[in-house]
């Protein structure tokens, strides 16, 4: 589900690649030239992941106008595509920061396959730019707090203590006895314990007993010094323990400190919490946009619309991790909503199971509100009441989306857990690219019932039915034209009426 902009000035390249990148569930926009890319680009409400672009455009090439985009977009990642590939070429794109280099006629697999590369990489180069703008942002406060205390310290003893005091990360003091010594008020804060009632104990009283095993670099052979080969200096992952029971993951790096009997070592413990969760997230949202594309590969398969719709709520279920979903498609009479497919629900209930349509459900508040619904906790939902059906299956949280336009909707797309949830706009948004998806899928079902319909009523009429072309060259006859002239299809096929 990325933002990709293909720039080329023939109309046929723009449209056969535009539909590649469709198929895949990415959004396209095309620009036949660089002034209209450009425009495009400085779209505040638009941000572009992808940039594909012919090097050779009308008055501007495309070298030119990578150099531009990566001086207003940086973060974007630019294919350049070529009919005339030289090495010459080839360098000054390299130099100029193209993500790949592709020469024309470029096969859908590799085109799909660049793409989809060219949006990992911006997502890995984003994730990695907010840790690092996360680690600067730390170290310039750090420093501004003490360089806010420098003036008032005289001596460097009353500095490393300050130093130690408002450190945001855990920094413990062991003898080389490999027991606690003394730690700092971010310890306690990450620990929940105090130096007193660490004092004493060994390191491994932070970390669960069935994860002492697999943290052998903090055993207490490395702290007292007897064995401090490839401990020292180089940071460790493992899991901490709180005192409340919660395990959370950690960063550890072992520095020693002082010299002969005054031998120590310092531990530096920073808390991952937040560096794992965003890793977690960019690795749901590219579970998402694989899972949307492989619905739409399945929608372009010969699948019944019953068969597409349990697909789609096995796969709703799967990617977002909980335990219910379905569909719920609209009745004529506008007053119910009917259970047309289901993950996770009780038997029975998928072709029977109705909710109502007021804003007294979640699902009726999601038609009249005309976008997506959000409930984070039952308890404490003061917008709807939840039906018997989710209270039968103690639902907690849940997001619900409409299938198809909200003045003409198919149905709802649900997704329900019986946990407490906090769901992501990412969440959000795989479910509406799903429902969309779905509305699409429906939309050509109707048309293709409706097609096999007419020719189903054109082929039992009684009366004569012939369909010419512009030209007035007839290109089908029906059985009763057979019947009732004595002519085949054959006979006349290709001939005018008159002439038949």
């Amino acid at each position: 589900m990325a933002n990709v902009l293909i720039v080329d000035n023939e109309k046929n390249i723009r449209k056969i690649l535009g539909e590649f990148l469709r198929e895949e569930g990415h959004n396209v926009r095309v620009a036949e030239d660089a002034a209209i890319a450009t425009s495009l680009l400085k779209m505040e409400d638009f941000d572009f992941d992808v940039v594909v672009t012919d090097i050779i455009l009308p008055k501007m090439q495309g070298v030119d106008f990578l150099k531009n985009i990566h001086e207003s977009r940086s973060g974007v990642q630019v294919i350049l595509i070529t009919g005339n590939p030289t090495v010459k070429t080839a360098s000054a794109a390299v130099r100029c920061g193209a993500f790949d280099y592709l020469p024309k006629p470029i096969t859908r697999e590799i085109f799909v396959k660049s793409v989809a590369n060219a949006v990992k990489a911006k997502y890995r180069n984003e994730a990695n730019h907010i840790v690092k703008e996360d680690n600067r942002m730390y170290r310039e406060n750090l420093k501004q707090m003490v360089a806010n205390r420098t003036t008032a310290l005289r001596t460097s003893e009353e500095w490393l203590s300050t130093l130690f005091e408002v450190s945001k990360d855990a920094i413990i003091i062991i003898d080389r006895e490999g027991k606690i010594e003394m730690s700092n008020p971010a310890a306690e804060e990450m620990f929940g314990r105090s130096t007193a009632d660490l004092r004493g104990q060994e390191l491994t009283r932070l970390i669960p007993e069935e994860f002492q095993e697999k943290n052998i670099e903090v055993d207490s052979p490395c702290l007292r010094m007897e064995n401090t080969s490839g401990c020292m200096d180089r940071a460790i992952e493992f899991t901490g323990l709180r005192v409340n029971g919660s395990r959370f993951p950690l960063e550890l790096t072992l520095s020693s400190c002082g010299h002969s009997e005054n031998w120590a070592v310092m531990a530096i413990i920073r808390d991952l919490s937040r560096r794992k969760y965003m890793e977690k997230e960019l690795r749901t949202r590219a579970l998402q946009q694989e899972a949307v594309a492989k619905l739409g590969r399945i929608a372009l398969a010969d699948v019944s619309l019953d068969e597409f719709f349990d697909e789609t709520v096995d796969v709703v279920s799967k990617i977002m991790g909980i335990k219910f979903s379905m569909i719920l498609q609209l009745l004529p009479d506008q007053k119910a909503l009917l259970m047309r497919a289901g993950s996770g629900w009780e038997k029975g209930l998928v072709g029977s199971a109705t909710v109502g349509t007021g804003k007294n459900s979640q699902a009726g508040y999601t038609l009249h509100s005309h976008k997506a619904v959000v409930m984070d906790d039952l308890k404490t939902e003061k917008r709807f009441k939840c039906p018997p059906l989710l209270i039968d299956h103690k639902v907690v949280s849940g997001i619900t989306v409409i299938i198809g336009k909200s003045e003409d909707p198919f149905g709802i797309l649900t997704a329900h857990t019986t946990e407490s949830r906090m769901f992501t706009k990412d969440d959000v948004n795989f479910m509406e690219a799903t429902a969309n998806l779905l509305a699409e899928v429906v939309k050509r079902a109707n048309f293709e019932e409706k097609q096999a319909r007419l020719v189903t009523a054109i082929e039992q009429a009684v009366e004569i039915i012939v369909i010419t072309d512009s030209q007035r060259s007839i290109q089908y006859v029906n059985p009763a034209f057979q019947s009732i002239t004595g002519y085949s299809s054959e006979d006349v096929i290709g001939k005018t009426p008159g002439s038949a």
